[in-house]
């Protein structure tokens, strides 16, 4: 190691004096999008927030829990996560990825990736109430509107 000191996530540390020194203004600046920002009063804010997904099964036990992510649907990110919801086509025409949702309907975007085949159910304001995870995901405006979410799903076989 020919150089003590090194730059890892924008935060300056001094391997021989075993300090951590807080980054300047100019080094948040030059962050991407999900880092945080600084803001007037100094402060560091968020620029990205986060959808908490709760699976529950067929007899409302929570069994599973994770975090969304812009741009992948929900048995993708399931998956990813070594989550079960069962899903046999992945073409939206099996109905076993069907999942009832039960918080955060606004949230959730039942066509996010391709549109049903047979009309899902909705509330009043055209919220999903059921959901075929394999083409659903999230309105990408949820990750930036200054609000955390948790969407509760409740899976139907």
């Amino acid at each position: 190691m020919a150089d003590d000191t090194t730059i890892n996530n924008n935060v300056q540390w001094d391997q021989t004096q075993q300090t951590e020194q807080q980054p300047t203004q100019q080094q948040i600046q030059q962050t991407d999008s999900t880092q945080p920002i600084v803001s007037e009063d100094g402060g560091a804010k968020p620029t990205h927030w986060v959808i908490t997904v709760i699976i529950k099964d067929p007899q409302w036990n929570e069994v599973w829990q994770f975090t969304a992510e812009d741009g992948k649907n929900i048995a993708e990110l399931a998956a990813m996560h070594w989550v079960v919801i069962p899903v046999s086509c992945w073409g939206w025409v099996c109905w076993v990825c069907l999942c009832k949702v039960e918080a955060w309907k606004e949230v959730v975007k039942s066509d996010a990736f391709n549109t049903p085949l047979i009309p899902l159910k909705t509330d009043e304001q055209w919220n999903p109430e059921e959901v075929l995870t394999c083409i659903a995901g999230f309105h990408p405006e949820a990750f930036n509107d200054w609000k955390d979410h948790t969407v509760i799903l409740q899976r139907t076989y």
